[in-house]
């Protein structure tokens, strides 16, 4: 009798102290996305529910994958190797707006001004809050890199972020991006408001399929739980136009990470060039 109450206590401070343990890596890893983003930007975040409407196959896969393992579901990565999918279009309901655009000492940053951009991604709207660079490209496919990447980072009502990747390659002079690029700030912690509204739609390719896998953030502090869309098709840059930012603060790239078995998507209908 005398070993079982033993057994039974032992038990339960092993289960409290789990409690304990689980509570304050709740609140550590609030206080580090809050220190990323600031106290207006992130809102609190809970775990992510990932569901993609594709084949029953290829729909328990992704959702298999979007369980939270810290450090075990890292970005970026190779897309290589995708599943090809048909998967619930992604809608953009993007607004020119006014952005703030600064020198962060990593990169090149935009603040939204506004609320009213965003995009719908299985069913549910995420909110654009920011996009930034990185030079070269941190994802890459089937091991090749592009020069540049652009992450335009969303967040959900429940503080839950998508991230739709961007990828750019060396090529004709875009007049759009120059339009913002010649007021990038380059003292680090520099703001500049920028006078004229964004049509962030214009820095999208026409193709907009895409791949997609559940990873974290690339900058500290590594927050996992973010579902990622990079989208296929590059844009073009100028190469002076790239050079511009990697004078501004270096090569930017986090390295690639490993997958640890995650699938990866590729949606083969959305947007997809007529046959025509």
């Amino acid at each position: 009798m005398a070993l079982n109450k033993l057994y039974l206590m032992s038990w339960m401070l092993f289960l409290t102290q789990i409690g304990v343990s689980c509570e304050l890596k709740s609140e550590v890893q609030s206080t580090q996305v809050k220190k990323r983003f600031g106290k207006k930007g992130l809102k609190k975040r809970k775990a992510p529910v990932k569901k993609v409407r594709a084949t029953i196959k290829h729909k328990k896969i992704l959702e298999k994958s979007s369980e939270h393992y810290e450090g075990k579901s890292q970005s970026p990565i190779d897309l290589g190797n995708a599943f090809k999918v048909d998967l619930t279009d992604i809608k953009f309901r993007y607004e020119p707006s006014l952005f703030a655009i600064k020198n962060t000492g990593h990169s090149i940053q935009l603040d939204s001004k506004s609320k009213k951009s965003y995009i719908v991604v299985d069913g549910m709207k995420y909110r654009l809050i920011q996009f930034h660079f990185h030079t070269p490209s941190e994802h890459t496919v089937n091991n090749r890199s592009c020069a540049m990447e652009i992450h335009f980072v969303h967040q959900n009502e429940k503080g839950n972020l998508a991230v739709i990747g961007v990828l750019a390659q060396e090529g004709a002079h875009n007049k759009f991006y120059q339009s913002f690029l010649k007021t990038i700030p380059k003292k680090e912690g520099a703001v500049i408001e920028l006078s004229e509204p964004l049509n962030l739609l214009k820095l999208f390719p026409k193709d907009k399929r895409f791949f997609r896998y559940n990873g974290s953030l690339t900058t500290e502090p590594f927050t996992e739980g973010v579902k990622w869309i990079v989208i296929k098709q590059p844009i073009q840059l100028a190469k002076i136009q790239i050079d511009s930012l990697i004078h501004v603060h270096g090569k930017n790239a986090r390295a690639i990470q490993s997958r640890n078995h995650r699938p990866v998507l590729f949606d083969t209908t959305i947007n997809a060039p007529s046959s025509n």
